[in-house]
């Protein structure tokens, strides 16, 4: 999900919980660092877009608790997971966009086989 759409929660006002997880690269194009690795601090962030709260978490049970919070909050909430940059970059997803298109057009995807 882009910006635009983030903001267009906030301004609705819709009762979801955003969740970021950044390990501060680009891990689908070969671990490029981001230009920001840190991400902005959650409050600010979660102001910015017109979000009620925003939280950082680094932990299982950082998230545990974000997440109870979250829910919890009839508005939109960020939860924004800092995961370690220094984790295996994943391979690249084999699935095409227009593969992806034509399973939701038609039904739930059946990705992978």
């Amino acid at each position: 999900m882009g910006w635009s759409s983030a903001q267009f929660i906030g301004f609705l006002q819709l009762p979801v919980v955003h969740v970021v997880s950044c390990n501060g690269v680009y891990a689908s194009t070969g671990g490029q660092a981001i230009p920001r690795g840190g991400g902005p601090p959650d409050a600010v962030a979660a102001a910015a877009l017109g979000y009620s709260r925003g939280f950082t978490v680094d932990s299982a049970d950082g998230l545990e608790h974000a997440l109870k919070a979250a829910a919890d909050t009839p508005q939109p909430c960020l939860v924004y997971i800092a995961e370690n940059p220094a984790s295996a970059v994943p391979p690249r997803c084999p699935e095409t966009t227009a593969r992806y298109a034509d399973g939701f057009r038609h039904g739930a995807p059946q990705f992978g086989a």
